[in-house]
């Protein structure tokens, strides 16, 4: 029969909660981070589309489907983070019309536009993107809403 001292006992147990410490602390930071880099493709392909309309102009109309965004020119991109999406136009709901000659902003329902939301795993972390009348997105959110 093998008989731990005192000492050795309090050094197990400060080991194991430091590793299970570290061990959640891990989880937060990746669930942290993989928002931030789902956020940051989220806004890139929404400027390329955007800047595609523009320099081309052309329409295209994205739509905000489940964990997905597609376009009208066959772009897709999945976004397992995607919560909530505030964009509604003339031509249906969760969808955003991005004209480059200015004509976006005839199609929406609301005067600046909209937003859409991503919200991390544990739903600690948030980040929006907004979408002006003319369909350019930026970080933020809809001019006069606040996060929930």
């Amino acid at each position: 029969m093998v008989i731990l001292s005192v000492k050795k006992i309090r050094t197990v147990r400060t080991l194991l909660l430091t590793l299970f410490l570290c061990s959640v602390s891990g989880l937060f930071l990746w669930d942290k981070i993989t928002l931030d880099r789902e956020h940051w493709r989220t806004l890139v392909f929404l400027k390329e589309i955007y800047h595609e309309a523009v320099f081309q102009k052309k329409r295209i109309i994205v739509r905000f489907g489940d964990k997905v965004i597609s376009t009208s020119d066959g772009r897709t991109l999945k976004v397992p983070h995607l919560w909530r999406v505030r964009y509604d136009t003339t031509l249906g709901k969760n969808m955003a019309v991005i004209h480059g000659i200015g004509k976006g902003a005839e199609y929406n329902l609301r005067e600046h536009g909209g937003d859409l939301s991503l919200r991390s795993y544990s739903r600690l972390f948030q980040r929006h993107i907004a979408i002006s009348c003319v369909g350019f997105p930026y970080e933020g959110l809809y001019p006069g809403l606040v996060s929930d």
